[in-house]
């Protein structure tokens, strides 16, 4: 009995899921947002291709490399870019009840689950598909694709290691997964963001907010503890993003990975307990 209960309910989750993931997947919300992380890496990128010949010069991934690390000053607007697929669907969901015949239909499981993890997926999404267009387009060119990236010109030994000892796609897999992950988690932040404040224009500024406020109180305790605190590097978001935080470059992923992913998994908690409270459940 318990377990035809647990196979009803895994059902239940799955159809509410697709049902999500195909209202966000085949939006035009989320053709914008490809379109506009992939204008985000291209502006990131585009002066060192056209301007200083970097491509052919220092190879494909230096610049994927500080394309996807935002070196050029946009820094992480892709954050914010993130929300536009489905972190304010709860806003758009409550403003015409849909969200109360959800929950009666589906249940308050599987409609809260399936909202954190299609918002998390659909960022995940965007990021990978518009690097991975950038990346075709790099390759296209013609551009050598297994130089290592070089000292001043790309960030110093950031997985650099993976270049020598693995080769390019594993640098480029590393970057796609932490890139991936970062958004969601941006989107997972800016769903639960939704619930405390019932704004759009909130929601879409909210993961920025996180990000300039989080690194900021990091970087205010390392310097109040005259740097003997060194193990804060590894919480910065913008270290577990863009950086190494630790020289062995496998050790750095899988911390980032696991950061990232226990961020969101604390969001999507915020945002299914602060539904619970409004839904009075």
């Amino acid at each position: 009995m318990l377990k035809h209960t647990s196979a009803r309910r895994g059902n239940v989750f799955l159809r509410a899921l697709v049902v999500d993931l195909r209202r966000v997947l085949l939006s035009n919300r989320f053709l914008l947002t490809v379109g506009l992380m992939l204008i985000w890496l291209g502006i990131n990128g585009g002066t060192d291709i056209f301007v200083y010949g970097f491509l052919y010069s220092s190879g494909i991934p230096t610049v994927f490399d500080r394309a996807m690390t935002g070196v050029r000053g946009w820094g992480m607007i892709v954050l914010a870019m993130a929300t536009v697929p489905y972190s304010a669907s709860y806003l758009t969901d409550r403003k015409s009840n849909f969200d109360h015949c959800a929950i009666n239909r589906a249940g308050f499981p599987a409609y809260a689950f399936s909202r954190v993890v299609s918002t998390g997926l659909s960022a995940f999404l965007a990021m990978t598909a518009a690097a991975g267009i950038f990346l075709a387009s790099l390759c296209l060119s013609g551009a050598p694709i297994d130089t290592i990236p070089g000292d001043g010109i790309s960030f110093n030994g950031v997985y650099t290691d993976l270049v020598i000892q693995v080769g390019p796609w594993c640098y480029f897999m590393v970057r796609f997964i932490l890139s991936g992950l970062s958004v969601a988690m941006a989107a997972v932040f800016a769903l639960y963001a939704s619930t405390l404040i019932p704004n759009a224009y909130v929601v879409l500024i909210s993961p920025l907010i996180l990000y300039y406020g989080w690194d900021a109180i990091i970087s205010i305790l390392f310097r109040l503890s005259d740097g003997t605190l060194s193990y804060t590097a590894y919480f910065a978001i913008i270290n577990n993003i863009t950086f190494q935080v630790n020289h062995n470059p496998c050790f750095s992923f899988l911390w980032s990975t696991v950061f990232l992913l226990t961020l969101t998994t604390l969001w999507g908690r915020g945002f299914i307990l602060q539904l619970r409270k409004e839904q009075g459940l």
